[in-house]
């Protein structure tokens, strides 16, 4: 049991992890964006709240 929880956790982790590169990618992108087209919004802003498990929510 223990074992699986270690698995699970670092699971998380990882999935966090990216969730972090994925919005700092975003951020960089709308950067870049907002540089070449002033004014327009190419990419809308989403809910970037991910759900794992009812009681675990990643942002």
């Amino acid at each position: 049991v223990i074992g699986k929880a270690l698995v699970l956790d670092e699971i998380i982790n990882y999935i966090q992890s990216l969730h972090h590169q994925v919005e700092f990618l975003s951020m960089k992108l709308e950067a870049v964006n907002s540089r070449l087209t002033p004014g327009i919004e190419m990419y809308p802003p989403k809910d970037v709240s991910i759900e794992l498990h009812p009681y675990i929510l990643v942002y």
